[in-house]
């Protein structure tokens, strides 16, 4: 294969982890907490239930790499896989999104949908204005492999219609467009197959995504996360942070030697809350939105990349007071270390 010829040339890390799906070997010394690999295996087997063409039992060989990416894959590139095999190179939020592409594995250039696919089922969710295709959706589709590799393919715009073709035309569209790239469809056949697909022009469908796609989509596997709902009452959350268990993630964004929980928190109506947090030292809570701007938000095994929507963060002993809108929000118990702690969290009423 070719990652075993450039190993000769740059050494690669072991594989220290396996699960079913998957081995996985990262070049730093922060543990990867049992959730984490919980979450990439569970998006590993979505994807080879969804694309995969034959009944292969490899395991994906997962190189997660957060220094030195740019030996293995282009310099400005967040991952990347090698065709005919299932290695992939990535930074953490990219990892399933590559595992999409080696899956696919298509030969062809058919960037816009490809790369939609690849985000739509590396659990990419996102918050676009359909409007901003307008007449481009051709010109998206037929875009040059010199445009792509001069970033001239805009991902939150491929991966918000990808979104939208799945929810109008079902998961089967999805499997059979995938199935044309597989097998080295060009850009022109995919809008060919677009349009039996829809039974319209494209013209036509593009049309429709302006009127019909709503602004937000959420990741594939945001269902995945526990949810709780905040009502009238107090809500109390009491979350054990521990390395082994498989509802902990870990490392922290960085990566940092760290672990966190999360929690999915729906609130029907605008309220103010006041937080009150317990817990061991070294622990804290955060509430963010993670839909907050137009942008493509984190995967759900890669909690808080930026400090982008956090509204207020707590630690034990503090209290803080916060106004929540009506909406979705994601409610990260985190510490440092992997040392077991236990976190608490009191969402009251009122400031």
């Amino acid at each position: 294969m070719l990652a075993l010829a450039l190993a000769a040339c740059q050494p690669l890390p072991e594989v220290e982890y396996e699960t079913e799906r998957l081995s996985l070997a990262t070049d730093f010394d922060e543990p990867v907490c049992a959730g984490t690999l919980a979450a990439l295996d569970s998006a590993a087997a979505h994807i080879d239930d969804t694309f995969a063409r034959d009944d292969n039992d490899d395991r994906y060989v997962v190189y997660w790499l957060e220094d030195e990416l740019s030996d293995f894959c282009d310099d400005d590139a967040s991952g990347c896989y090698y065709p005919g095999t299932r290695v992939v190179f990535a930074h953490a939020e990219s990892i399933a999104h590559e595992l999409v592409h080696a899956t696919i594995d298509s030969p062809g250039d058919a960037f816009f949908m490809e790369e939609g696919i690849a985000e739509l089922y590396g659990g990419t969710g996102v918050r676009h204005r359909a409007s901003n295709i307008e007449g481009r959706l051709a010109s998206q589709l037929m875009l040059s492999r010199r445009d792509y590799e001069h970033g001239r393919l805009s991902y939150p715009q491929a991966a918000h219609f990808t979104h939208w073709l799945r929810e109008t035309e079902g998961i089967s569209a999805v499997q059979r467009l995938a199935s044309h790239l597989s097998e080295g469809a060009d850009d022109a056949e995919i809008g060919t197959q677009l349009e039996l697909i829809f039974g319209e022009l494209l013209p036509t469908i593009e049309d429709r995504y302006r009127e019909e796609a709503p602004r937000l989509y959420r990741g594939i596997y945001d269902d995945q996360i526990e949810t709780a709902q905040l009502g009238d009452t107090t809500l109390w959350a009491k979350m054990r942070l521990n390395c082994s268990s498989e509802h902990v993630l870990g490392p922290l964004p960085g990566p940092t030697e760290g672990m966190a929980r999360l929690l999915r928190l729906e609130v029907p109506q605008r309220r103010d809350a006041r937080l009150v947090v317990h817990g061991d030292p070294g622990t804290w809570v955060e509430i963010v939105d993670p839909y907050v701007a137009d942008r493509e938000f984190s995967t759900p095994w890669w909690p808080t990349r930026d400090h982008e929507g956090r509204l207020v963060r707590a630690e034990p002993g503090m209290s803080a007071s916060v106004t929540l809108d009506a909406g979705t929000y994601l409610v990260v118990f985190a510490s440092m270390g992997t040392t077991p702690r236990l976190v608490e969290l009191q969402i009251l009423r009122g400031r």
